[in-house]
């Protein structure tokens, strides 16, 4: 199946996709109603040496690192994560969650320390509480090894806690997963409709979907000929001995079904060709479906260059049933002779001086275009032949 196709069956089947689509709103919008947005508050803090290490170097820590230092504050970022500072954090007031974290490509002792959150104000208030608590933290820690307060690891706050921002990614993650999952299931539930239509259209399961029941009745789109006629040609109330050799198909596209049939009347009888052409209108061509009628006639149009076998009504019969000749409606400057050549395809230059095969159209079609093929001299084979004692017929026919 190409994406026309899926195109088509979406557009055959807009009563099941468009309620889908429907939900698939409804189910988007109430996600963006239902998943907040939420705000990120973010402060950045430092571990420096001790008064007392700083001695050599005038008292300024920022020109005294030690390695320690980092494993320091890997150890107090545990810390802070843990299930006891979360307690007690909570106790003072924080809300939303947090994280204590090492800076990423941090080259020395930094810390981030973030709060999430819904309301804005609230997380900008408790990444202050937690900053200053992760200051207090590490005074504690001190403490209860005894340090000397000169010894004591101090904290820095390199950057305050900032003003939050909103974090939407979460957010559109859930809207995109709703809406694709709405989607999905939307054409899941169209193509299910269209798979079921075809399987009842179709009870034999051959992969083959059967003609319209009825004369209107709308068939499935198929987009190739189907040869089993699902209208039976009515009974007429006379037979001949020569009946019309038809074949009547079906041919879907789009969800427009057209019967196109295709004939050669009798050329040598001018009465029973005639009588064919009566049990044409009384069968095949009795239908209200769009139809399209090919054939060699054997009807010489408006009888221009008519011999005993052509001059007959047959033509104009049918173009009195409703019938439009695709070659006049396209081209009606254009004579279109297509017949005859000589029998034996020898004659040096061409014989045609009437025209007997047509592209007939009746109902909800249209000639785009009509030409002739067979009938140029550069037709012919190279030992001099043509290629048939006809010229062919094309048709470019648009279904409305």
């Amino acid at each position: 199946m190409d994406l026309a196709e899926i195109w088509r069956v979406m557009r055959r089947r807009w009563y099941v996709l468009l309620p889908g689509l429907l939900l698939t709103a409804a189910l988007t919008t109430g996600v963006y109603l239902m998943v907040p947005v939420e705000y990120l508050s973010q402060s950045t803090v430092t571990l420096l040496n001790s008064k007392k290490a700083t001695v050599a170097f005038d008292g300024n820590p920022f020109l005294s690192t030690q390695a320690s230092l980092t494993g320091m504050a890997d150890g107090l970022a545990r810390n802070l994560n843990s299930d006891d500072s979360k307690a007690a954090l909570k106790s003072q007031g924080l809300t939303g969650t947090y994280e204590a974290k090492i800076a990423d490509n941090a080259q020395g002792p930094f810390m981030w320390l973030s709060v999430t959150g819904t309301d804005p104000a609230a997380v900008l208030k408790s990444d202050q509480i937690f900053t200053a608590y992760a200051e207090k933290r590490l005074q504690e820690f001190q403490s209860q090894q005894a340090v000397a307060p000169e010894a004591m690891i101090r904290m820095a706050t390199i950057v305050p806690p900032q003003k939050p921002e909103p974090q939407t990614k979460t957010r559109i993650q859930y809207l995109v997963m709703a809406g694709a999952l709405g989607f999905v299931l939307s054409l899941v539930a169209t193509f299910f409709v269209e798979a079921r239509r075809r399987k009842a259209d179709n009870p034999g399961g051959t992969g083959r979907r059967r003609p319209p029941a009825a004369a209107d009745a709308a068939a499935p789109e198929t987009g190739t000929p189907q040869s089993a006629p699902a209208e039976a040609p009515r009974p007429v109330s006379h037979t001949h001995l020569t009946p019309p050799t038809t074949l009547p198909v079906y041919i879907s596209l789009r969800g427009r079904t057209t019967r196109v049939v295709t004939t050669h009347l009798e050329p040598a009888a001018p009465a029973v060709q005639e009588a064919q052409t009566g049990e044409l209108l009384a069968g095949p061509l009795n239908t209200t479906l769009a139809t399209v009628l090919l054939g060699d006639l054997n009807s010489a149009a408006g009888g221009v260059g008519a011999t005993p076998g052509t001059n007959t009504q047959s033509h104009n019969r049918l173009l009195a049933a409703g019938f439009t000749d695709a070659w006049t409606a396209t081209r009606h400057r254009n004579p279109g002779f297509t017949c005859c050549q000589a029998p034996d395809l020898r004659n040096p230059t061409s014989n045609l001086t009437q025209r007997i095969d047509y592209v007939l159209f009746r109902g909800k079609v249209t000639a785009l275009a009509a030409d002739r093929v067979g009938d140029a001299q550069g037709d012919r084979t190279p030992s001099g032949l043509w290629p048939s004692d006809h010229a062919g017929v094309s048709g470019v026919l648009r279904l409305r």
